[in-house]
C-alpha cells in the first residue's frame, strides 16, 4: 500500500469518528474498514521474463523452463520479453506440456513470493509461480466423451439392415422433433444430417418392414429408422462413418 492509500484510509476514519449521528458514524466506519481490507491485501509480485535462466531448469535460447521427470516432466514456454505480474490473470503467450502432452498453465495457489519479499535473480522455482495441468479434451469438445476412435452408440445403428439395435425405432408419437431426431443422408450423400419427422422418406431405415416393400414405400408404420435424443449435436453425428455408396 502506498502513502496515498494510507492517507485516504486515515482520512475516512477521522471523518467517521467525528460524526455525531451514531448511524452515520457506524456506516462510515464499516466502509472504511472494508476499504482498508481491500487495500492491505497482497498485491502480488513481478517476475522479469527477459532472462529465463533465473528459473531453475531455464533455457534462455528457447525461453523454456523444464522441471520434473518421466510422466511428470513439465516444460513451460514463456514469452521472450516483458514481465509477469502475479496479481493479474495469466495472459496469452504462456504454454506448457506435461509428459509430452499439451497442458494448461495456471497460477500456483501457494506462491513463495509476495510484496514483502523480492523475487531472487537466480534459482527461482517455477512451480511456486505456475502450475501445469493436463488439458481436458472432453470439456472443450462439442461431443463430450466421444471421438473418432470412440464413436457414439447410435453410429452402429446406421450399419444395421435387420434391426436389433436400441437406436433402431419404429416410430414415435407426438409432434415431430418433440422427443428425438432421425438420421438421414445429407444433401451431398457424403455424410449424415437430422430429420425431425419420422415419416420423412429420406430418414435412414435400419429395418425395413415387408409392407413397405410391397407397397412401394407407401406404408411406413413399422419401418425401423435410426433415431437420437433431441439434444444430440451435429458434431456427434459427424463422428459416424459416412454412408456407403450402395
Amino acid at each position: 500500500m502506498n502513502i496515498v492509500k494510507i492517507l485516504l484510509v486515515l482520512g475516512l476514519g477521522y471523518v467517521a469518528l467525528t460524526q455525531k449521528v451514531e448511524k452515520t458514524r457506524n456506516m462510515l466506519l464499516v466502509v472504511t474498514g472494508l476499504l482498508a481490507f481491500c487495500m492491505f491485501s497482497l498485491e502480488g509480485f513481478t517476475v522479469s521474463l527477459t532472462n529465463t535462466e533465473i528459473f531453475t531448469g531455464g533455457d534462455n535460447s528457447a525461453h523454456t523452463v523444464t522441471t520434473g521427470t518421466g510422466d511428470n516432466l513439465i516444460v513451460y514456454t514463456l514469452p521472450s520479453s516483458g514481465t509477469y505480474d502475479s496479481s493479474q490473470d495469466i495472459p496469452t503467450g504462456y504454454s506448457c506440456t506435461i509428459g509430452g502432452a499439451t497442458g494448461v498453465v495456471g497460477k500456483s495457489i501457494e506462491p513463495d513470493y509476495d510484496t514483502a519479499g523480492a523475487v531472487p535473480d537466480t534459482g527461482v522455482d517455477i512451480t511456486k509461480i505456475f502450475t501445469c495441468e493436463a488439458a481436458d479434451d472432453s470439456a472443450n469438445s462439442d461431443c463430450p466423451n466421444y471421438d473418432s476412435t470412440n464413436k457414439p452408440p447410435f453410429c452402429e445403428c446406421l450399419k444395421k439392415t435387420e434391426g436389433g439395435h436400441y437406436h433402431c425405432n419404429s416410430g414415435w408419437t407426438g409432434d415431430a422433433g418433440s422427443v428425438g431426431k432421425y438420421i438421414a443422408k445429407n444433401a451431398a450423400g457424403t455424410g449424415w444430417g437430422f430429420k425431425d419427422d419420422y415419416s420423412d422418406k429420406e430418414v435412414h431405415k435400419c429395418d425395413a418392414d415387408m409392407l413397405s416393400g410391397i407397397s412401394g414405400g407407401a406404408v411406413e408404420l413399422f419401418s425401423g429408422k435410426c433415431f437420437v435424443e433431441k439434444d444430440t449435436t451435429q458434431e456427434c453425428l459427424n463422428l459416424c462413418d459416412p454412408p456407403t455408396s450402395s
